[in-house]
């Protein structure tokens, strides 16, 4: 059995084990692992040399770019999903900006009222009680001197 893989593979990723059968006038080839030792021993080509290897190797660098393609696209598509999110987040957070601003500016108009509304009940009373001692004291109900 011949193992094929890649020097420095992610963990996540499994060597693909390849069972080759040889012909009858071929010996069996030693079985190169590549992922215990960071430099491949040398094999020997076969003295009969077996198209139906070729093939399966075209077919399984095939196979490996379209998976490759496939994580590429939609490594692409979550990419552009993140954007259209952060976007709209960005809309959102505008969007909660101007409605705080326009808040903390009614609430301010709203105090300044109340404290004008408590200013005028008050300048109001000032001058109503003055009116009320100016007359009592007039007839002379509240005034000392009297």
């Amino acid at each position: 059995m011949l193992i094929l893989g890649l020097i420095h593979l992610s963990p996540r990723l499994r060597p693909h084990a390849v069972e080759i059968v040889p012909s009858d006038d071929e010996a069996p080839s030693p079985t190169i692992d590549v992922l215990s030792s960071s430099t491949a021993p040398v094999a020997t080509a076969p003295a009969s040399f077996d198209p139906s290897i070729v093939i399966a190797l075209a077919t399984l660098v095939a196979h490996m770019d379209g998976i490759h393609k496939d994580l590429v696209d939609h490594i692409g598509q979550v990419h552009e999903r993140v954007d259209r999110i952060a976007k709209h987040q960005e809309l959102d957070i505008k969007a909660v900006q101007d409605t705080l601003s326009a808040l903390s500016q009614r609430h301010s108009e709203f105090i300044t009222d109340v404290n004008d509304f408590i200013q005028s009940i008050h300048h109001q009373w000032v001058t109503i009680r003055r009116i009320v001692i100016r007359t009592y004291c007039s007839v002379g109900l509240l005034c000392k001197e009297s």
